[in-house]
């Protein structure tokens, strides 16, 4: 199968039922009771200035402080760190988490192979949310 690896998304495969929506490059997933998660899971071969990098980001209201709770890893890959967190430019009640793993020392081959295997698993306490690479 034939697959641009320029950009490789990733799909919300659990719990499917905590979709909601897509907003933007966002998937909107129901959160504790009637709160969202804004998340994008992706690989980019170029991002900004960082090259073969797999990256999470999440944004949600401050009032969670997502920073100390939140766990991103790869099946893959291991665990992601925490990158960078920002205010929403737009809402300050809101903040973007950006998680971030770099996978430049992996072979490209062997890369696109096991992104395409791969499984992320977002969790938030009890809460666990796995996403995989899109197929469209």
């Amino acid at each position: 199968m034939m697959h641009n690896d320029s950009i490789i998304s990733y799909d919300l495969i659990f719990p499917k039922e905590s979709f909601i929506k897509i907003n933007g490059d966002f998937q909107e997933v129901s959160f504790l009771e009637k709160e969202l998660l804004w998340v994008m899971p992706a690989y980019f071969r170029e991002h900004s200035k960082l090259q073969n990098v797999l990256i999470v980001g999440v944004s949600a209201k401050n009032k969670f402080g997502l920073d100390r709770i939140i766990e991103i890893s790869s099946e893959e890959f291991g665990k992601l760190k925490l990158e960078t967190i920002e205010d929403n430019r737009k809402d300050k009640q809101y903040s973007y988490y950006k998680y971030l793993i770099s996978l430049k020392d992996i072979g490209t081959v062997e890369r696109k192979r096991r992104l395409l295997n791969d499984v992320i698993t977002l969790k938030l306490g009890d809460l666990e949310y796995k996403f995989a690479p899109s197929v469209k």
